[in-house]
């Protein structure tokens, strides 16, 4: 029986050792196969070819994705250490699979499929479970939507099927500024590149057994014909060699078509991101490396050469030409690193440097012996990468992947979205995370030795349920109930409304300390409300203009009167969604409610409507004024408001003085200017950081101006009434130095966004004293309201 052998993988772009049992290599990390594991043969190579060079790059590879996710501008190509990890998995799992040989397919899956196992998973397991964690505590309850999307995000993290479920959501880390709360707020995004990766697990090793057969599975069909013909048994062993390339140089040609053209579509683009058929020629690109290093040996008088003893002459055009090879790769990766754009053309071609990087630093560390006995001296570059400084990061690489996005989010969750002020924290706290994790579950995983390889699918299967289970209560029973609020702080001042309802103010406090009487506290766009049922049903999103989208509308614009009230028609955009729940309570029973809003597309014909085809937007624009028209009766109140006040531009305020308001006034209409609020600098600031510079900001002059404008318009036309919102939230007078805070004034200190653009419920409630005395002061109300006389102004407790 051949002496037993030991292996040492590090998967996901790992580094491969394989040592004798006798002579293991000295300090270096041993992990044997389980002792039912099938015996390797005599194939296994009885020499180390542990890479350190390999490690390093490794190293290289994470620590540009680290230095990308924290400032994008320092790196901006740094997100292409995913695509140098791909090259490297496949060149490092190939060498894996093919340096051990198996009785059955069977026993060469299972052995390969538990060394994963050990390999990703426990670090996997503890990052998903303590992030969803971190979600439940930091996460304020009315971040309803994006909590429900980041616990998915984690539960098909841990099957592997991340990447999967970002393609089909149309998410990318180049979609960050549109759609901010599902990329740089989501702390398992990054585990998108670890479905792509085990999915190819899944493929690759069939596709070895087949391109090797008896190389990896002895009992599997022999590729030479066992005939007395020495041509023939010749031709055999050519075929033999040449049928990994015949298996996998197709696959990769197909997939880099796929990746060709799915880059070039924009809306396949998130395909091409995220998805294994437009990323499998990256993996396979180093599968075919390695077998190129390793299958053909070099020819007798090549062996020759390069043991006789080199002349000058070869010697200097040796050194040359290495250095030229190596100035090449180098120029490679650092176009590679600093000019890549992933905005479109992404994986292909865009990616192609990086990949060519990695696959020339690989090649330089694979020379033959004939290269290296002419060259003067072993290449700088593999000599750098395999320092031990770089090789020792290079093995923490997998736990500083999995950690660093995590803390980034966390950081922004509490701290805000600027990176500069915490991009030391993050780094010193990602190291020191990854190291625990390394040597205290990573390592220490990949080392265990179970007697039965059974043993891990099993503890695999149980660990797996166990934390699916976990992350089903959290997103269920107990979604949004573990949030940590902060002990009360002084918050920006708010003008004081000229009364305050008791109930308005008593929900208020009822919303702030966790009580959801009868969905009031919910968000207008939370699914699980009635309210989205009711109220925030007229709320629909672009693209698109369909009957269904007409019959709503005329749904939402025809008011049920009842007593002959008025109707209150609440238009715009998703601001205009995320008031509704306020203004809908401030007039509760003295007018009727309706309205219609849409999705980044105000009402009226001068705005862009960007998510909207022109067609679309018009088709919307005019069923909403048709429909108003037919509809609007004498002491009605149309009233429109857009983020930023962008119904508030001079030609919106000329089509309101051409068309609106003639067709109000014949009517016996009001028209309402609402004037946006000041916009927030982060959701995710802690109550306890409500004193901080990034949760507190100043209203921009754009938004000035056009508040300006607003009101200027509503005192030179009659029946045209503004209110700014801003004034609310912040200080007073409300200058372009008035401080604006993200939470709600004169209540507990609670956050009054949902993200960084729409008041949540909170927020919105907290509007309904103000919009009530508002409208009353302007006359919408035919009877004016009560007030009790014992009512005073609500302390911040309340």
């Amino acid at each position: 029986m051949p002496p037993r052998r030991y292996d040492r993988f590090d998967g996901e772009g790992g580094a491969l050792e394989i040592n004798s049992a006798s002579t293991p290599k000295t300090g270096a990390p041993i992990a044997a196969e389980s002792s039912d594991a099938p015996v390797p043969t005599s194939r296994t190579k009885e020499t180390s070819s542990y890479r350190a060079d390999i490690d390093g790059l490794r190293a290289v590879a994470v620590s540009a994705v680290v230095v990308y996710h924290i400032e994008h501008s320092w790196l901006p190509g740094g997100f292409v250490g995913v695509d140098i990890f791909f090259v490297i998995s496949g060149f490092v799992v190939s060498g894996s699979l093919c340096s051990r040989s198996y009785n059955s397919l069977g026993e060469y899956l299972c052995a390969f499929y538990a060394r994963r196992i050990k390999r990703l998973q426990p670090v996997l397991a503890l990052m998903v479970l303590t992030s969803a964690i971190g979600v439940a505590l930091l996460l304020p309850k009315d971040v309803v939507f994006e909590r429900d999307y980041y616990y998915t995000s984690a539960q098909l993290a841990l099957l592997g099927l991340a990447n999967i479920f970002y393609s089909s959501m149309g998410t990318s880390y180049s979609d960050a500024a549109d759609n901010i709360m599902r990329t740089e707020y989501n702390p398992f995004l990054h585990t998108w590149s670890l479905g792509v990766e085990e999915q190819f697990y899944l493929l690759f090793p069939l596709l070895v057994a087949l391109a090797h057969g008896e190389r990896v599975v002895r009992g599997g069909t022999r590729h030479g014909m066992h005939t007395a013909s020495r041509a023939t048994a010749h031709l055999s062993r050519l075929l033999s060699q040449e049928r990994p390339v015949l298996v996998f140089a197709p696959c990769c040609l197909v997939s880099l078509l796929v990746s060709a053209v799915a880059s070039a579509q924009p809306l396949l683009a998130p395909f091409a991101f995220y998805m294994l058929p437009s990323r499998f020629w990256q993996l396979m690109v180093g599968a075919m490396l390695q077998h190129a290093s390793t299958s053909v040996p070099p020819p007798a008088e090549c062996a020759a050469a390069a043991s006789a003893r080199p002349s000058v002459a070869r010697t200097v055009l040796a050194a040359a030409s290495l250095l030229v090879l190596e100035l090449c790769v180098l120029g490679l990766l650092v176009h590679a690193l600093a000019a890549t754009g992933g905005n479109k053309h992404f994986p292909f071609p865009n990616s192609l440097p990086a990949v060519a990087a990695a696959v020339g630093l690989i090649a330089l560390g694979s020379m033959g012996p004939g290269m290296r006995r002419v060259a003067p001296w072993p290449p700088l570059l593999t000599t750098l990468l395999g320092s031990a400084p770089l090789a020792y990061i290079g093995r923490l690489s997998y736990s500083l992947y999995l950690w660093h996005w995590p803390i980034l989010v966390a950081l922004r969750w509490a701290a805000g979205p600027e990176r500069l002020a915490y991009s030391g924290t993050a780094a010193a706290l990602t190291l020191l995370v990854a190291m625990l994790s390394y040597h205290g579950v990573e390592d220490r995983a990949r080392h265990w030795r179970p007697r039965r390889v059974r043993s891990v699918f099993l503890w695999f299967v149980v660990g797996l349920c166990a934390l699916e289970g976990g992350l089903f209560v959290l997103a269920g029973p107990l979604n949004g109930r573990l949030y940590m609020d902060g002990p009360p702080a002084a918050t920006a001042g708010a003008t004081t409304p000229c009364f305050e309802p008791v109930a308005a103010w008593a929900a208020l406090r009822q919303c702030n300390e966790g009580s959801e009487p009868s969905n009031q506290c919910k968000s207008w766009y939370d699914s699980r409300s009635t309210l989205y049922r009711g109220v925030g049903a007229c709320f629909t999103l672009p693209p698109g203009w369909s009957d269904a989208e007409e019959e709503r509308a005329r749904r939402c614009l025809s008011p049920v009167r009842s007593s002959g009230l008025p109707a209150f028609f609440n238009m715009g955009d998703s601001h205009a969604g995320a008031v509704e729940l306020g203004l809908h309570q401030a007039i509760g029973g003295r007018m009727v409610f309706a309205g219609l809003q849409r999705g980044a597309c105000p009402w009226g014909p001068h705005h862009p409507c960007e998510q909207d085809r022109r067609r679309d937007a018009r088709a919307y624009h005019l069923a909403a004024t048709d429909l108003l028209r037919a509809n609007l009766r004498a002491g009605d109140v149309v009233s429109i408001i857009s983020a930023q006040n962008a119904h508030l531009n001079n030609e919106s305020l000329g089509w309101y003085a051409r068309v609106v308001i003639p067709m109000l006034s014949e009517r016996g209409a009001s028209l309402l200017l609402l004037e946006d609020y000041v916009k927030p600098a982060s959701v995710f600031c802690s109550r306890w950081k409500t004193q901080r510079a990034e949760c507190v900001v100043s209203p921009t002059q754009h938004l000035l101006s056009l508040t300006a404008a607003g009101s200027r318009f509503a005192r030179e036309h009659a029946g045209v009434y503004a209110w700014s919102l801003a004034p609310l939230f912040c200080s007073e007078p409300f200058t372009h130095s008035s401080r604006c805070s993200t939470f709600v004034p004169a209540s507990r200190p609670r956050a009054g966004f949902i993200d960084g653009s729409h008041l949540n419920a909170v927020g919105s409630k907290y509007l309904w004293p103000f919009a009530c005395a508002t409208f009353e002061s302007f006359g919408f109300f035919s009877s004016p309201l009560p007030i009790a006389s014992n009512l005073t102004q609500p302390s911040p407790d309340q």
